[in-house]
């Protein structure tokens, strides 16, 4: 195992060796962050192979991906007015004068802006969501270098730098005759051990343009009505005006299932559209009352559409 040596280890050396070769790769300005979950359904930390000989492919198709929420990336917009600031180091001055030096501190805190068309009140909303749980980000710089971390150099395992999703923030700026619309935002790094193992994997390592981080537009879904044999549910486009309609159509049977989460068994029939965005399912065998019926929508085409799951308990 080859780690980065930590600061002020007893019996081991302590002077740093700064010397460097002639080419280098330094961070280049923000321009996007990619936020993922930290953990798998296994509990175990979410990470990248750099080993993958189809490397760029798998980044691409983490966005779209089915088989978990908690394996996808979810990609932010442009990052404008990006900012890095470290808190003081905190020390207790002797009455001679001598300082020591405190625990903690040196917090790092990113900073930043969602501008114009991309500073919906929309993307305020989903942009929050990132609050409740834990949560690594990706930094991708002007460059198209993928920023991210490595434990141990002896590895091809990078994983994503780890925040503190309590700092995330975030507000909204209304358009006003001397400014656009905007979203700043601010979270702080969990440790600021992780900036010192930041390796990047460039441009030419991936192969990816800033096109193919285009992210998923968030699709919400209802339940309207349920009882032991059909369920009505209605799936809205929330970008849409409401009065003249922001139902999401053409969904077919097949892109929409059901599952009795109490028993953790797929429910068996038949969707068809009745309305704008409205869709009736009609279980071949009567589901049971007081179990909780879960919908997932996942379309059967390539979609930059992302479907938030509902459920109801059928009575």
């Amino acid at each position: 195992m080859v780690t980065f040596l930590e600061n002020c280890q007893c019996g081991k050396k302590t002077y740093g060796i700064m010397g460097r070769t002639g080419c280098v790769t330094v961070p280049d300005v923000p321009y996007l962050f990619v936020f993922r979950p930290r953990l798998n359904g296994n509990s175990q930390r979410n990470t990248l192979d750099l080993n993958d000989a189809n490397l760029g492919t798998t980044i691409k198709n983490l966005i779209t991906q089915s088989t978990s929420d908690d394996l996808r990336i979810y990609p932010t917009p442009k990052v404008f007015e990006f900012g890095s600031t470290p808190t003081d180091v905190k020390y207790q001055t002797a009455s001679d004068d001598t300082k020591f030096r405190l625990p903690g501190g040196e917090v790092y805190e990113f900073a930043g802006q969602f501008m114009g068309k991309d500073a919906t009140t929309r993307l305020y909303a989903e942009f929050e969501k990132n609050r409740c749980g834990e949560t690594d980000i990706w930094m991708i710089d002007v460059s198209l270098n993928i920023w991210m971390v490595s434990d141990d150099l002896a590895t091809t395992l990078v994983r994503g730098i780890g925040i503190t999703g309590e700092s995330l923030s975030s507000s909204y700026g209304f358009t006003t005759n001397a400014a656009t619309s905007m979203v700043p935002f601010k979270f702080d790094l969990e440790t600021k051990d992780d900036i010192k193992k930041m390796v990047p994997i460039t441009q030419e390592e991936h192969g990816l343009t800033f096109d193919d981080f285009e992210a998923l537009i968030p699709v919400e879904t209802s339940v309207v009505a349920v009882n032991t044999t059909t369920l009505t549910l209605g799936v809205y486009d929330g970008f849409k005006t409401i009065a003249s309609g922001n139902g999401f159509v053409g969904l077919t049977d097949a892109e929409i299932s059901f599952t009795d989460v109490t028993t953790g068994s797929a429910v068996a029939g038949s969707t068809v559209e009745v309305g704008e965005g409205v869709y009736t399912f009609t279980a071949t065998a009567a589901m049971t009352a007081g179990n909780e019926i879960e919908v997932s929508i996942s379309p059967s085409v390539a979609s930059n559409r992302f479907f938030n799951s509902s459920s109801a308990k059928a009575v």
